[in-house]
């Protein structure tokens, strides 16, 4: 179920807040100034690797949202990660639900994927961070961004369809989740049982990835 704030209620862990369109939402001054600050930083580190400055939108365009809630349990975040670890090591695997002791984050499997620069699922803070949507092939690395990684949406939105069948989710073959799936997999959610932790990792970062390309949007976490 859902808690009273509208997310997934797993006691006893960190809350992680996916935002898109940072500048369209309500913030003080002072949450302003950081972000623009963020940017200024991320455009330095983007510009020095070869890449094109980020350019973010004041104003969001009316693309509608189906995602229930606003924040995920950090554990969710760390089970995704553990599946798609899994599925790069073996690309037949398909995942079952793990037991409740075994630690996602703690796992070798993440430890020598997320060591990889090349998986921006994997190699990202757990915490604080931004996505931008600019192709580029490694993680950037940077101690003057929040997380200090700096991660593509267009690589995350491509690694969350490869991880997809690990999770038996299916999409269409431009990697598009249907309305029809998206239902069924948010009703999984919602029991709270089996792989629902991993799928509740898959939707919201699916949907930020998706809402960050079509909005040309950073992905925060928050």
């Amino acid at each position: 179920g859902l808690s009273s704030s509208g997310r997934p209620d797993y006691t006893g862990e960190m809350s992680l807040m996916t935002v898109v369109g940072y500048l369209d939402s309500p913030h003080d001054d002072e949450g302003r100034r950081w972000f623009q600050d963020q940017l200024r930083t991320i455009n330095e580190v983007l510009v020095d690797h070869g890449f094109g400055a980020h350019t973010e939108p004041e104003q969001l365009l009316p693309i509608a949202s189906a995602q229930p809630w606003t924040e995920i349990g950090s554990s969710s975040l760390h089970a995704l990660r553990r599946v798609a670890a899994y599925r790069a090591l073996d690309g037949n695997y398909v995942a079952t639900p793990f037991p409740d002791t075994a630690r996602a984050a703690d796992d070798p499997a993440v430890a020598k994927i997320g060591a990889r620069t090349d998986s921006h699922l994997l190699c990202h803070s757990d915490a604080e961070g931004f996505y931008v949507p600019i192709d580029f092939p490694e993680v950037l690395i940077d101690e003057r961004i929040a997380g200090a990684y700096l991660g593509s949406s267009v690589r995350l939105a491509h690694e969350l369809v490869l991880v997809a069948p690990a999770l038996e989710i299916e999409l269409d073959r431009d990697g598009t989740l249907t309305p029809q799936e998206a239902q069924r997999l948010y009703a999984l959610t919602e029991k709270e049982d089996g792989l629902f932790r991993e799928l509740t990792g898959w939707l919201d970062l699916y949907e930020a990835a998706r809402l960050s390309l079509a909005q040309k949007s950073a992905i925060v976490f928050l």
